[in-house]
């Protein structure tokens, strides 16, 4: 909602929710660099200057330059970038400066958990406090989404303003489970 800074690829603003955030811009042919430049760690970072030095490859804010001619590479996508520095693809999440670029220099990087890895969720809410789906609703999801366990975890009476259950409705809530 408020711009308090702002220049060539950046703007710091304030939302109307007054949150402070920053927006960076990148041509299309550099948003993998820029993606790879804004979420990873400074000791992440790090690991990929030195690994780029050792190609004779200047890495910084101003992007990926060949020593010896000059050229500036752009990288349109993330594996890109990775790939030119002889590295497997590393994620967002794994970019932490704790060993994952000697791994991706191997091979050897850890796999993530993805949606198919979950089982089940242990903590729902539903219209019996301040959910929106009834039991069997919550139940029909976890079901179609091959879930194996489901844990209703509605507020107790000690929470007046999220519908808490009573003894009595807890009951009852217990009885249509």
């Amino acid at each position: 909602r408020t711009v308090r800074e702002r220049d060539g690829r950046h703007a710091r603003v304030t939302t109307r929710y007054r949150i402070d955030a920053t927006l960076d811009v990148a041509r299309p042919e550099d948003y993998g660099f820029r993606m790879v430049w804004d979420t990873g760690s400074r000791e992440h970072l790090d690991c990929l200057r030195e690994r780029a030095e050792g190609r004779g490859v200047t890495l910084g804010e101003g992007g990926y330059v060949v020593e010896a001619t000059g050229e500036r590479r752009s990288f349109a996508a993330e594996p890109e970038l990775y790939a030119a520095l002889g590295l497997e693809y590393v994620p967002p999440e794994l970019r932490e400066g704790a060993g994952e670029v000697t791994a991706a220099r191997q091979g050897t990087l850890p796999g993530l958990i993805e949606q198919g890895d979950i089982r089940g969720d242990l903590h729902v809410h539903t219209a019996w406090s301040d959910g929106s789906g009834t039991v069997q609703d919550m139940a029909m999801a976890a079901r179609a989404m091959g879930y194996e366990y489901l844990a209703v975890c509605d507020h107790s009476r000690s929470l007046h303003i999220a519908h808490g259950l009573s003894v009595e409705r807890l009951r009852d809530q217990m009885a249509e489970i």
